[in-house]
C-alpha cells in the first residue's frame, strides 16, 4: 500500500479539492487566522476577494460541486500520512480515506527560519498570481516598508493589486526617464523594484517552460528566489536564507510526488488549461502546503492604512502659557478650532483662536475719550495727546493680560 503523506488534512483538503474541482482552481488559500488581517488589506486598497479561498469554505466548496459517488474506492490502495492534530475530520468520511497520524516528525520545526520561508513563498506566490496583494504586503513589510504606503495608495487610486502597480511603475520608467520624478518614495527605490522586477520575469520563465520537467523548474524557482533576498541589504550573507531554501526543496520533492501519484488516480482528475504548465500546477500545491505550515507571520504594518502623518501639536498664542497643565487647557473658555480629519486618518492642525483686537479709542474709557484728540477739551497738543494714548495703551494691554492669566 502507497503511502502518501501530507503536513496537515487542511493541505489533504485543499489538495483533493484542485485535482478534483470541476473547473481549474487557482484561487490562493488563507487561513482562517488570517482573514480579518486579510480583509482589512482588501477593505484598504478596495480590492475584491475573489483571488482567495478560505479553509472553513472548503468543506462546501467540496459537498456542491464534487462528484464525490465517482471517486469512492479510488483510495483503497493508499494510505494518508498527516502531521499535527486532525482539524478536518469530514474529509475521511466524504472520500472513504484511509488517514493515519505521522508517527515521525515528517515536518522539522521552523521557528527559526519561518519569515524566511514566507518571503520565498510570497516570491513564488507573486510570480504566478498577480492578485495576491497579502503576499506583497508581507513581503515589501519586511524588504521596502517605505514603499508599501503608496503602493497601496496607488493601488486604490488605481483599482489595481499593489503587485500590479509595482508592474505598472516600473514598465513605465523602463519606458521614459524620470517618471512620475513627483513620486519621491518610489523613486528613490527604484533600483531595487527593478531588481525584483527582473526575479519575478526569471522565475516565470522558469515555471511557465511547458517542456522541461516541473520539479526542476520549481527547484531553480527557489533558486532565485533565494539569490533575490540575499541581494537585499536586509539579508544580505543571511545563512537562514541558505537554510529556508534547502528546506523548501525537500518539500518541493514530496508535493511532486504527491503529484504524479493523484494524477494515476483516477481519470476524474481536473484538466488544465493548455498555457498553464505542470509546474504551475504544483507550485500551487506547494504554496497551499506553506500556508498549512503556518509560516505565516502577520507584521502590524502590513495593513497600515495607505499614508499617515504626524499628529500636530496645537499651536497656543502669546496668552497662553506654555507650563499651564492640559487639563487647564482643556476647559478654557477661549474659543477653539477642532480637528477635522480627511481621508486616510490624515489629522489637520488645531489652532486655537487669538483674543479679538481693539481699537485704540474701543480700550479707553468714555471720560479719557474726551480729553484727547484734535477736539480735546483741555487744549493740549497733538503730541502730548499721541503720549497720553500711549500710556493709557500700555496700561490698560497690562491690566487686560494679568486678568486673562487670572482667568486661566
Amino acid at each position: 500500500m502507497d503511502k502518501i503523506k501530507f503536513v496537515s488534512d487542511l493541505e489533504l483538503a485543499i489538495f483533493l479539492f484542485r485535482r478534483f474541482s470541476e473547473k481549474f482552481e487557482t484561487r490562493q488559500l488563507v487561513k482562517i487566522a488570517h482573514l480579518p488581517t486579510v480583509s482589512r488589506l482588501e477593505q484598504i486598497i478596495q480590492q475584491k476577494p475573489d483571488w482567495r479561498i478560505c479553509e472553513n469554505e472548503l468543506q462546501d466548496l467540496i459537498s456542491n460541486h464534487f462528484l464525490t459517488d465517482e471517486l469512492r474506492g479510488a483510495f483503497d490502495n493508499f494510505e494518508f500520512i498527516v502531521a499535527g492534530d486532525r482539524e478536518n475530520e469530514w474529509i475521511e468520511e466524504k472520500f472513504e480515506l484511509k488517514i493515519s497520524k505521522a508517527e515521525e516528525n515528517i515536518v522539522e520545526n521552523v521557528e527559526d527560519f519561518k519569515e524566511h520561508i514566507d518571503l520565498i513563498g510570497c516570491i513564488l506566490s507573486l510570480a504566478i498570481d498577480q492578485k495576491n496583494s497579502w503576499s506583497a504586503s508581507r513581503l515589501f513589510t519586511i524588504l521596502c516598508p517605505q514603499i508599501l504606503p503608496t503602493l497601496k495608495k496607488l493601488a486604490a487610486d488605481g483599482r489595481l493589486t499593489i503587485f500590479q502597480t509595482l508592474l505598472s511603475y516600473v514598465m513605465k520608467s523602463n519606458i521614459a526617464d524620470n517618471y512620475d520624478s513627483t513620486n519621491e518614495v518610489l523613486n528613490e527605490h527604484i533600483h531595487f523594484l527593478r531588481q525584483f522586477d527582473r526575479a519575478i520575469d526569471k522565475i516565470q520563465e522558469q515555471i511557465g517552460n511547458t517542456e522541461g520537467c516541473s520539479k526542476r523548474s520549481l527547484l531553480q524557482s527557489v533558486n532565485i528566489a533565494a539569490q533575490f533576498l540575499l541581494s537585499t541589504d536586509k539579508f544580505s550573507f543571511c545563512s537562514k536564507i541558505r537554510t529556508a531554501q534547502n528546506f523548501l526543496k525537500t518539500h518541493i520533492e514530496e508535493v511532486h510526488r504527491n503529484f504524479k501519484i493523484f494524477n494515476n488516480i483516477s481519470s476524474r482528475v481536473c484538466k488544465k488549461p493548455i498555457f498553464i504548465s505542470e509546474a504551475q500546477l504544483i507550485c500551487y500545491h506547494f504554496l497551499d502546503r506553506l500556508t498549512a505550515l503556518d509560516t505565516i507571520e502577520v507584521k502590524q504594518n502590513s495593513v497600515s492604512p495607505n499614508f499617515k502623518t504626524p499628529r500636530a501639536k496645537p499651536t497656543l498664542n502669546f496668552f497662553t502659557s506654555p507650563e499651564a497643565p492640559e487639563d487647564q487647557q482643556e476647559n478654557s473658555d477661549e474659543p477653539m478650532e477642532l480637528a477635522n480629519f480627511v481621508n486616510n486618518s490624515t489629522p489637520t492642525p488645531i489652532r486655537i483662536s487669538r483674543l479679538p483686537k481693539m481699537s485704540i479709542h474701543e480700550e479707553l474709557l468714555d471720560e479719557e475719550k474726551e480729553n484727547i484728540g484734535p477736539n480735546s477739551k483741555n487744549g493740549k497738543s497733538q503730541d502730548d495727546n499721541n503720549k497720553v494714548i500711549k500710556s493709557f495703551c500700555d496700561c490698560s494691554n497690562f491690566f487686560k493680560r494679568i486678568k486673562y492669566l487670572v482667568s486661566r
